[in-house]
């Protein structure tokens, strides 16, 4: 049976719209409030209640700002994976948290874990691989019956059809996504990534990765080489 790692499906926030590209963002004309907001997926490490580093997936180590803390949101003394919303003046100048955003890791399972295959159909706005390629990245629409019902669950996981270990190898993946009946009224957000150095065993790592999602449109297959 698969693990069960459940995503919640994440209410949109008007802010989310401002990032418009999955790198690095950043408003620089005009004098306004957000004239320099940043988007950012990043690693966030917590050592004793603290947030020790802030590295960016073009590999940038943010200036630690003053308004974050561990929190029921970022508990102590682990590493988490967030979009964050971000205005930074200039690189030595502690940044400023607008808004943090949950991605979700997910690591891939094997079809021998998977009881019953299951392709529902999602609405992909990206996937893209960071820039210091250590994650895939996708930005997912899933479709939901209640747009403002935090308790729906849908099940959302990767796996792994077959790895070829010719030259340095190639991994070749498939969006698991479970619609669990919920009705299709309404389009949740969810940010996922998966780290690149569990895609096979640390002996092999491919410098070929392929993975097929079924959305609305048909079938799509993105393919990335490290």
């Amino acid at each position: 049976m698969i693990r069960k790692t459940i995503l919640r499906t994440i209410i949109l926030a008007a802010l989310t719209n401002l990032m418009t590209a999955c790198n690095h963002e950043s408003y620089e004309e005009g004098e306004g409030s957000l004239s320099y907001l940043h988007a950012d997926y990043a690693d966030i490490t917590i050592t004793a209640g603290k947030v020790t580093s802030i590295i960016t997936d073009d590999n940038a180590q943010l200036p630690l700002p003053q308004n974050l803390a561990a929190s029921e949101q970022l508990p102590p003394d682990t590493m988490l994976r967030r979009l964050i919303h971000y205005t930074m003046t200039d690189k030595s100048t502690a940044v400023d948290i607008v808004k943090l955003t949950d991605v979700s890791v997910l690591l891939p399972h094997g079809k021998d874990e998977i009881a019953e295959m299951k392709t529902d159909p999602v609405r992909l706005t990206a996937v893209w691989m960071a820039q210091n390629k250590r994650y895939i990245n996708l930005n997912l629409g899933l479709m939901v019956g209640n747009s403002d019902d935090k308790s729906q669950t849908q099940l959302v996981q990767v796996v792994s059809d077959s790895i070829h270990t010719q030259g340095r190898g190639a991994v070749y993946l498939t969006l698991y996504h479970d619609q669990a009946g919920l009705p299709e009224y309404y389009t949740q957000e969810v940010h996922i990534s998966f780290p690149l150095d569990k895609l096979a065993d640390t002996a092999m790592q491919p410098d070929t990765i392929s993975i097929t999602i079924n959305t609305y449109q048909g079938i799509v297959t993105k393919m990335f080489t490290r």
